[in-house]
This record gives structure tokens, sequence and C-alpha cells, in this order.
């Protein structure tokens, strides 16, 4: 699979990597930096945070899992969208994940501890990207090695939007943005909702 990576897939996973190695390995580059904090009066918000976050990570294993996850879902969604519009899928499902986790932390938290909260990986944007490949691609069939299933792509998809609707709700507290997960699944449903019925009425 790692051979069939199309061109943005395969950068975002060389920038993700890099990142990922230069902020574990040179301390003066620290993940709070690149981490997106919330823009509210006395917080630490700088407006290229936006981009930042979205691929810094602060472990290997939500690092790998992101990858793997792009590997599966990306290069058919690159394939049929296409780079520019995939390129926007991206990064507008990795913003609205951002959106969704500061509404909802603004309710959660008191001012002095929201303005601490940050958030950082590209959970969202893989997630947008994994709804885009479920509405486009609903019966492929997607290999799990834990547990070794074979899942359609819009149940397995509809199952990681289930879990994060429970944990979310639920107030898991595992550290998981599960509410930045389903801002990204949202951009994802509505931007492939947006261009189908774009190409649909063309061809009429």
């Amino acid at each position: 699979m790692m051979f069939n990576l199309t061109d943005i897939v395969k950068n975002l996973i060389i920038i993700n990597v890099l990142v990922f190695v230069i902020t574990h390995v040179m301390p003066m580059v620290s993940l709070e930096f690149l981490s997106v904090y919330y823009p509210v009066e006395g917080g630490n918000f700088s407006p290229y945070q936006l981009v930042t976050h979205i691929f810094a990570h602060g472990s290997f294993s939500h690092i790998l899992f992101n990858m793997i996850g792009l590997i599966v879902f990306g290069p058919l969604v690159e394939q049929k969208l296409g780079m520019k519009r995939f390129f926007i899928l991206y990064f507008g499902a990795g913003l609205m994940s951002f959106l969704l986790s500061f509404i909802v932390h603004k309710f959660q938290y008191p001012p002095e501890l929201f303005r601490q909260v940050h958030s950082l990986g590209a959970s969202g944007a893989i997630m947008g990207v994994a709804v885009a490949y479920a509405m486009n691609f609903p019966n492929n069939r997607i290999h799990l090695l834990f547990p070794p299933v074979a899942l359609k792509a819009a149940h397995l998809v509809l199952i990681y939007v289930a879990m994060d609707l429970i944990n979310g709700f639920g107030n898991s507290s595992s550290g998981v943005g599960h509410f930045g997960h389903l801002g990204g699944a949202l951009f994802g449903f509505l931007i492939t909702l947006y261009w189908d019925r774009g190409r649909n009425s063309f061809r009429k």
C-alpha cells in the first residue's frame, strides 16, 4: 500500500513525521509552540497555530494511527477529488476540528483554565478524509488488524463517529479530542455532499 501513495498524501506523511521527529529531539521546538491555543484575552493563541497544530503529535501512537488512517483512506480520496479539493478537504477538516473543540471547551472550562487549553494532531483532518472515503467508496472493505475482520468503509466510519459521540458526551477523560474528531467528520460530510450535489447538477 505504501507504494500507491498519491502526491499530497505522501508529502503530508513526510511533513508529519519530520515535525514529530523535530519536536521530540529538539527541545527548543516545543509542542506547546506548535499546538493551537484558543483566541481569548490573555491567552497564548497565534494565527500560525491554526496550521501547525495539524502537524503536531504528542506521542508515537498518536502519529502512528493518524498516518495509518491517512495511508488507508487518503490515496483513493485524492484520486477521486483531485489535489486541490483534497487539500481543501484535509485542511478544512483540520480547521473545523479546531472550531468545534473551541466551542465545546468554551462551555466546558472556566476562563482561567480555558486560556491554557490547547489542541494538536491530525485526527480531525483524518476523520474528514475517512468520511469522504466512506461517502465515495461505501462498499470498499477495510481490513482491520485488531480485531482481524473486514468491514465496509461506510460501516467502519459510522462506528468511529458513534464512538466519538459516545465518548464525547460521556465526558471521557482519556485526553482524546472526541469533539475535534467529530468536527473533522462533519466537514468531510458537508463538503463531500456539496461537491456531489454540484457534480450531479452539472450532469443534469
